[in-house]
């Protein structure tokens, strides 16, 4: 079948070298079927990918007015070149207080912050491929999808479970940072409908995704919620992928 793929060949496909992975037989062909539910090779081997994720974000205990839920608007474009190791991300909040509007880069070499508004700007090595944009990919179906197979060794098929009125496979996932993580993934189109981790003060953390859609053959939600103990957190305002995004200027050093 055109685009089938399996954990074997993920470890060659994928553009940063990765360790050899094993998994047990559900486990593979969950992973598998997630995989090509997202794009198969599409997804594997695109060399770059631009993120946009624009939601509002409750604000708890700064309501304005009593009684009044308080939002905040938090926008980001992540841009990653998986060939170059390199990423990207414009970031800007809108509160009622203030503004905020920066960049946030890793050119390969060193990560760096731009104070857009102010013109300035500060190098910083805590910014680095793994950190930059980590809640944004974090928040990705897609990317979630894309970085299964070298964390299948990690991961455990729990069975099946009911959500939304829709049968779906469970699969908990330990990565090697963060804590686990269990998707919900539906068991007709092996869409990701659901990523839930538990934290130890804030309780359940759940992600939502819905309305997928697809770009040059990549599926990705364009509808995220993010429920935290069970309260809304964030409702997605604009979700979106381009697998051709210009990388012109976004890694230049400043004068």
């Amino acid at each position: 079948m055109k685009g089938k793929v399996t954990i074997a060949a993920m470890g060659l496909m994928l553009l940063a070298p990765i360790s050899p992975v094993f998994a047990g037989v559900q486990e593979e062909a969950l992973i598998n079927k997630i995989v090509e539910a997202y794009g198969g090779d599409a997804l594997l081997s695109t060399p770059r990918i631009e993120i946009t994720e624009f939601k509002k974000t409750l604000w708890p205990g700064q309501e304005g007015k009593p009684g009044h839920a308080d939002f905040f608007r938090e926008n980001s474009i992540l841009t990653i070149d998986f060939e170059g190791e390199r990423k990207s991300m414009l970031s800007w909040r809108v509160s009622r207080s203030g503004k905020d509007l920066d960049r946030f880069v890793f050119d390969g070499r060193r990560g760096r912050v731009y104070d857009l508004p102010n013109k300035k700007y500060e190098e910083d090595d805590w910014y680095d491929f793994d950190t930059i944009g980590r809640s944004v990919t974090g928040a990705s179906d897609t990317m979630i999808a894309r970085t299964l197979p070298t964390l299948a060794a990690n991961a455990h098929a729990e069975g099946e479970a009911w959500f939304e009125g829709r049968l779906h496979d469970t699969l908990t996932v330990t990565p090697p940072r963060g804590g686990a993580f269990t998707l919900y993934v539906d068991k007709a189109s092996g869409l990701i409908s659901k990523k839930v981790r538990e934290h130890p003060r804030a309780g359940e953390i759940a992600q939502v995704f819905s309305a997928h859609d697809k770009v040059d053959g990549v599926a990705f939600a364009r509808d995220m919620n993010l429920y935290v103990g069970g309260k809304v957190r964030a409702v997605s305002v604009e979700r979106d992928i381009d697998l051709s995004p210009s990388l012109d200027g976004l890694f230049e050093e400043p004068e």
